[in-house]
């Protein structure tokens, strides 16, 4: 419902710069662009790409790129990356089912799925943004690196921070733990 705000953010795990030149974002549904100019995506780095690029109307995002005839829906769509005619990531949402489905918030991968090397597909670490980029916008962190998911179990220890584990870096630290000897 809010087609003037919608933007895609892409991550280069790699240790090399690359062109995104040629890269097709395509769908199952028909929409597809090809990305018909030089588009760096430094090392490490991010780049936003956007139907809309006017901060002013798009929630506040400055894009690296604008994009046209890609449309993502709210409900259930799909998106791949597409590069020399080989899918390069890919992700599909359900309206909820099995993927994060906010309001006002973009769906974000955890960290943690970067280095652990999760595409699209591993859903565990998917998570709807908390925190807004910018006074008065939407949730969601583009250009930079994404939040740590409340959703997902990163020490371990069989509790998200969503459900209740304080310090979810530490295995040791979760609601109801013994406590720790004040000596160690």
């Amino acid at each position: 419902g809010d087609p003037k705000g919608e933007w895609i953010e892409l991550f280069n795990a790699t240790a090399e710069d690359l062109d995104l030149y040629g890269l097709e974002l395509a769908s199952s549904d028909g929409d597809s662009h090809v990305i018909t100019e030089s588009l760096i995506l430094e090392a490490g780095g991010y780049a936003i790409l956007a139907i809309n690029g006017d901060p002013s109307s798009n929630g506040g995002v400055s894009a690296d790129y604008i994009y046209s005839n890609v449309f993502l829906s709210n409900e259930s769509d799909d998106l791949s990356l597409v590069m020399d005619g080989l899918t390069v990531d890919s992700l599909s949402w359900d309206n909820g089912a099995t993927m994060p489905d906010p309001d006002g918030a973009s769906i974000m991968l955890d960290p943690w799925g970067y280095t652990n090397g999760a595409t699209g597909p591993d859903k565990s670490y998917w998570c709807p943004a908390s925190t807004a980029w910018a006074a008065g916008s939407d949730l969601g962190s583009p250009g930079e690196e994404n939040e740590l998911c409340s959703t997902f179990d990163h020490d371990g220890d069989g509790m998200s921070g969503e459900e209740g584990d304080c310090n979810d870096l530490d295995p040791e630290t979760y609601l109801n733990a013994p406590d720790k000897d004040a000596s160690q």
